[in-house]
């Protein structure tokens, strides 16, 4: 994974995902995995912050291929997580829902579907 890299995506297009590999999902839903979230002002996101989170979030992220860094920006915040990759929309919004997602996000479509 290139950090720069990611950090850049994030700030160009205000939300990535990638895979330890450097892969992007091109197709499914991301689910968040609970207990992986970190956030950070805006302005202090940097690779510093990336680095900070796979040291602690790192190794769930080689748990499969389908498992991705995901970061996006809301309000000022860039919220993190360690995000699973379902192929089918209901097995997506189930896990989102046993996970208390409030939502989760269609790659496709580029858009969140609520949850809550």
């Amino acid at each position: 994974m290139d950090i720069e890299q990611f950090v850049r995506d994030v700030r160009a297009a205000g939300g990535a995902s990638v895979n330890m590999a450097g892969q992007r999902p091109v197709t499914g839903y991301m689910v968040g995995m609970p207990g992986t979230e970190f956030t950070v002002p805006v302005a202090e996101f940097d690779e510093g912050t990336v680095a900070e989170y796979l040291g602690l979030y790192g190794p769930l992220l080689h748990v499969g291929a389908n498992t991705y860094l995901g970061a996006w920006e809301s309000d000022g915040t860039v919220y993190l997580d360690v995000s699973a990759q379902f192929m089918v929309r209901q097995e997506a919004i189930e896990a989102g829902q046993i996970a208390d997602q409030l939502a989760i996000y269609d790659v496709e479509a580029g858009d969140d579907i609520k949850l809550a």
